[in-house]
């Protein structure tokens, strides 16, 4: 994909939207694992082992999300939110403003 985040609004007025960043589609797309890892205890005895924790994003109704990876627009329950004719969410442009000071 061309841009490295993007940044989405819920405009659902009662519902949390709610998305898991899944393995196998955005770290896979990336190129890299945006997964949190854990050790789980071991069953029936033997070491630990470790365990990735795939990423959760949420937000709340009339709120706006922070820096997420673009490749969360791969995840088809983000897709169907964007879509109309019901929209949950909006993608929220983002640019930088530069300013030349002096002169």
């Amino acid at each position: 994909m061309g841009e490295d985040t993007v940044v989405l609004r819920n405009i659902d007025r009662f519902e949390i939207f709610q998305v898991t960043l899944y393995h196998a589609i955005v770290c896979e797309a990336r190129g890299e694992c945006l997964c949190g890892s854990h050790v789980r205890p071991p069953q029936g005895g033997g070491p630990p082992e470790p365990h990735r924790a795939e990423q959760a994003v949420r937000i709340n109704p009339g709120e706006t999300s922070s820096l997420l990876p673009a490749e969360i627009l791969l995840i088809p329950q983000v897709r169907k939110a964007l879509l109309p004719p019901n929209p949950k969410l909006e993608r929220v442009d983002t640019y930088v403003e530069v300013k030349q000071i002096g002169g």
